[in-house]
């Protein structure tokens, strides 16, 4: 059953409005994405991969409530957000 969601989930994420989310790892229960993964400083002033975070964050949880509703299932989900500059090489 929880591969049926996370499928679910990816499905959720290829929809045009979250293209700027990546996946970036599933490990057991949890459910990984960021947003804003970029190498150009300009786009970084653009808060709008934030906004789709959230309301990929916002889609999912939803999803989730359709899922128990069908399923009889009492799944719960923490979402936690956090916001920063990264730097890599």
């Amino acid at each position: 059953m929880l591969w049926h969601v996370l499928a679910l989930y990816l499905q959720i994420l290829e929809q045009g409005q979250f293209k700027c989310i990546e996946k970036i790892k599933t490990i057991g229960y949890t459910y990984m994405a960021a947003s804003g993964l970029t190498n150009d400083k300009e786009s970084l002033k653009d808060t709008g991969h934030v906004i789709a975070l959230t309301d990929f964050a916002l889609a999912i949880q939803e999803q989730l409530k359709s899922v128990n509703q069908h399923s009889f299932n009492n799944f719960k989900m923490r979402i936690g957000m956090y916001i920063l500059i990264t730097v890599g090489h």
